[in-house]
C-alpha cells in the first residue's frame, strides 16, 4: 500500500545541511513512519554525505537513498527525486532549507482531510537555519482555499520554490503521463513541469500563509538567476497555459510588480549572495516587453546609474504599498 506523503531531498556538497534537515525529520516525523516516505537522491557528492546517508539508513530504515555514479546536473537530480516517488503526494524540499517544527504534522493532517491538488507552504527565511524551532512559532495555521487564479497571483514566481510545494501525484498522473525526458530540462526549473501542470489540471488548491518552512537566504548558486527567473520562467508559464490565459497574466503581472523591482536591483548591485553576474537583456526585452511596468521600472533599475536606479526602486516599493491598501 502506498503512502501519503514522499519527502523526496535531492543533495549535492551539503553534507551539514544535509545532516540538520535528517535529523529534523528523524524527530518530526515520529509517529508518521507508515504515512510518509523519505526518498535522498545523492548526485555523486564528493564530501561527506555518503556518511551522513549511511547514519541516517540505520535510524530511519525505510528510507530510500539513490546514489547517482556521477553528476548528471540538478535538473535530472531533481526530476529523478519526483519520478521515484511512490506517495499519493510529492513534497521535495532542498537540502538546505528545512520544515519548521510541528509542520509535518499539520501538514499530513491537511492532506488526510482536505485530499487537496496543490499545496503551497509559506516560507520563513532566514541567513543560517540553526533548528527547526528557529523564527516564529505557529500556534495555528492560517490555511486558504484558493481557485487557480487566486493561487496564480498570490504565489506568482514563487511556484519555482521547490521547498514550497506539495503536489498530488497520484491525481496529476490522472490528467498527464510523465514525460520520459523532463520538458524544461537545463532551464533550472525542472519542478515546473509538474507543479505548473498541477496547476493547469487541478482545481483543489491550499494556501498556508504560516510560515512552514525554514528557507536559506541566499544559498543557491551554480545558475544566472536573471535568465532563470526573468527568461526561462515567463516563457515556460507562457509555454503551459498560453499568453492570453489569466493564469499567465495573473502570475506574470504579479512577479512583474512584486517580485522583479527588488530582484534586479539585489542582482545589479550584488546583494544576493554570490550569483554569478550576467547581462541576458536582450533576452529579457522579449520576455518582459509587453508590460510598460518593465520600460518604466525595471529597465531603469537594471540599466541607468545606480542612483537614478535607486529612485525607481523607491517608486516601486510606492506603488507596491498602494496597491496592497
Amino acid at each position: 500500500m502506498n503512502k501519503l506523503l514522499t519527502i523526496s531531498i535531492p543533495t549535492y556538497n551539503r553534507s551539514s545541511n544535509l545532516q540538520l534537515l535528517l535529523d529534523t525529520l528523524i524527530v518530526e516525523l515520529n509517529g508518521f513512519e507508515n504515512l510518509v516516505e523519505v526518498i535522498v537522491s545523492d548526485n555523486a557528492s564528493t564530501d561527506t554525505t555518503n556518511s551522513v546517508l549511511l547514519d541516517f539508513k540505520e535510524r530511519f530504515p525505510s528510507a530510500v537513498i539513490i546514489r547517482n555514479e556521477k553528476n548528471v546536473g540538478p535538473d535530472l537530480n531533481i526530476s529523478a527525486c519526483f519520478n521515484s516517488a511512490t506517495s499519493k503526494y510529492v513534497w521535495i524540499i532542498g537540502d538546505d532549507d528545512l520544515p519548521k517544527s510541528g509542520a509535518i504534522k499539520e501538514i499530513v493532517s491537511l492532506l488526510n482531510n482536505n485530499n487537496p491538488h496543490m499545496v503551497y507552504l509559506q516560507s520563513e527565511w532566514v541567513v543560517k537555519i540553526n533548528n527547526a524551532d528557529q523564527g516564529v512559532r505557529n500556534n495555528s495555521y492560517l490555511i486558504q482555499k484558493m481557485n487557480r487564479e487566486e493561487l496564480a497571483q498570490q504565489v506568482n514566481v514563487w511556484f519555482t520554490f521547490i521547498s514550497g510545494v506539495i503536489v498530488n501525484k497520484t491525481y496529476l498522473r490522472t490528467c498527464v503521463t510523465g514525460a520520459e525526458t523532463p520538458r524544461f530540462l537545463g532551464t533550472y526549473l525542472v519542478q515546473l513541469e509538474w507543479v505548473l501542470d498541477t496547476l493547469k489540471y487541478g482545481n483543489d488548491f491550499l494556501y498556508i500563509s504560516s510560515p512552514c518552512v525554514l528557507a536559506t537566504a541566499g544559498n543557491s548558486g551554480g545558475y544566472t538567476p536573471l535568465t532563470v527567473f526573468a527568461v526561462n520562467f515567463p516563457c515556460i508559464v507562457k509555454q503551459v497555459f498560453g499568453k492570453t490565459s489569466t493564469v499567465y497574466k495573473n502570475i506574470m503581472t504579479s512577479t512583474v510588480v512584486k517580485f522583479f523591482p527588488s530582484f534586479f536591483w539585489c542582482m545589479r548591485f550584488n546583494h544576493s549572495g554570490g550569483f554569478e553576474k550576467e547581462s541576458p537583456w536582450h533576452l529579457i526585452n522579449t520576455e518582459l516587453g509587453e508590460y510598460k511596468y518593465y520600460w518604466c521600472i525595471l529597465m531603469p533599475i537594471g540599466r541607468f546609474p545606480k542612483y537614478i536606479s535607486k529612485l525607481f526602486l523607491w517608486t516601486s516599493q510606492i506603488i507596491l504599498k498602494c496597491i496592497k491598501k
